[in-house]
């Protein structure tokens, strides 16, 4: 199934708005530049990104084609994988993404200066592991 597909099966039309969430356990490097081809039509976008080890030079890019469209606005270790000491969080992430024209200038200006954190939004994903804080 692809992204067109998935859309047409939905009745997706250019007056709908989306609410993406993405976890595909490592396969989101090959499906978010399809599901940016929509996304004027997502308001948030939610990916959950794996194997932040071995693919973080790709990651880096998916992120700077999601920042052409949304601004990141949350963060989330995901403590049940691995802490990566060369990169400096665990090898998956969870980021929540919000549509730039969603946001007026003032807020977008906050965001871009790691405004977005709330640290009592999250809760461990596995409560026996410390929690870590991811900022960019």
């Amino acid at each position: 199934m692809t992204w067109r597909n998935l859309c047409s099966a939905a009745v997706v039309n250019n007056e709908d708005s989306l609410f993406v969430k993405i976890d595909i356990e490592g396969a989101e490097f090959d499906v978010v530049p399809d599901v940016l081809e929509s996304h004027r039509q997502i308001t948030s976008l939610v990916i959950e990104v794996h194997d932040l080890d071995t693919r973080f030079s790709e990651f880096l890019s998916l992120h700077e084609q999601i920042a052409a469209h949304f601004v990141l606005v949350h963060t989330h270790c995901n403590n049940y994988s691995r802490w990566v000491p060369s990169i400096g969080c665990t090898s998956a992430v969870e980021l929540t993404y919000l549509h730039r024209s969603l946001l007026h200038d003032a807020s977008t200006a906050a965001l871009a200066k790691g405004g977005y954190c709330r640290v009592d939004l999250d809760r461990p994903c596995n409560p026996e592991n410390p929690e870590c804080r991811l900022r960019f």
